[in-house]
C-alpha cells in the first residue's frame, strides 16, 4: 500500500475568515500558505472562489500556479463547484 496524501483544505489553512457572511478570502499570503501546506505534509491545497479572485487582485493564475509547483505540490482542489 502506499503512502496516503492529504490535502489541506482550504478553511484550515485560510486563517479568520468569515464563511458565507463577509470576509471569506484569506489575509495569509499565497506563497505562505502553500510552502506551509508542503512543510507539514500537505500533497495538495485548496481553493475558495472568493480567495481565488482576491489574490487575482495582485497576481495572475500562471503566478499562483508557479507558486504551487514551487511548493512541490500536486493536488489544487477547488472547494466551490456545484451543480
Amino acid at each position: 500500500m502506499g503512502e496516503l496524501e492529504l490535502v489541506d483544505l482550504y478553511w484550515t489553512s485560510a486563517g479568520p475568515v468569515e464563511v458565507h457572511f463577509g470576509r471569506e478570502w484569506s489575509l495569509f499570503d499565497w506563497r505562505d500558505r502553500c510552502a506551509q501546506a508542503a512543510r507539514v505534509g500537505f500533497a495538495g491545497i485548496g481553493l475558495w472562489h472568493a480567495d481565488t479572485l482576491h489574490q487575482l487582485e495582485s497576481r495572475t493564475l500562471r503566478e499562483m500556479k508557479v507558486i504551487f509547483d514551487d511548493a512541490g505540490l500536486k493536488y489544487l482542489e477547488v472547494e466551490f463547484l456545484a451543480d
